[in-house]
């Protein structure tokens, strides 16, 4: 009921919601969901069309809502679902958000690689030292990270 009374509808008539990946306090990748049955959810399992958004591109206030989200739940990493329409409705927050084809470089190597860093991290806290600033695991098996503007 909430994502109808969210009034989440295109021009032309389709449901459509945001799905926006949240890591470290910042948004590393976004997608829009298209759902052209009304009556159904606005999610890839259940036959939305998924379009990515580069987090540039995302607005202000939807990436705002997503960082927001995250912490307020105390978490991470989320995939935060979240309309803009009516100043902006978060929908959920997902704890292990489904990846879609070609997310694997954008939004699951950097999450793996937080928890990675953060192994690294509390290793080295537990020896006493702090930690060197050298490679980092993965270095070169991705590009650098997006942020939103």
């Amino acid at each position: 009921m909430l994502s109808r009374d969210a009034g989440n509808v295109t021009a032309d008539g389709q449901r459509h919601q945001f799905r926006v990946f949240v890591l470290g306090g910042r948004v590393i990748h976004a997608r829009e969901h298209i759902q052209a049955a009304t009556d159904t959810p606005c999610n890839t399992c259940q036959g939305a069309t998924a379009v990515p958004v580069a987090p540039a591109d995302l607005p202000r206030r939807l990436a705002d809502l997503a960082v927001a989200a995250t912490a307020s739940v105390g978490l991470p990493f989320a995939g935060v679902d979240l309309a803009i329409e009516n100043g902006g409705v978060v929908f959920e927050v997902n704890v292990q958000p489904a990846f879609v084809d070609g997310e694997l470089e954008t939004v699951a190597m950097p999450y793996v690689q937080a928890h990675l860093d953060a192994l690294d991290r509390t290793a080295d806290s537990r020896r006493g030292h702090r930690p060197a600033r050298g490679p980092r695991h993965g270095d070169g098996l991705r590009g650098p990270s997006p942020q939103a503007a």
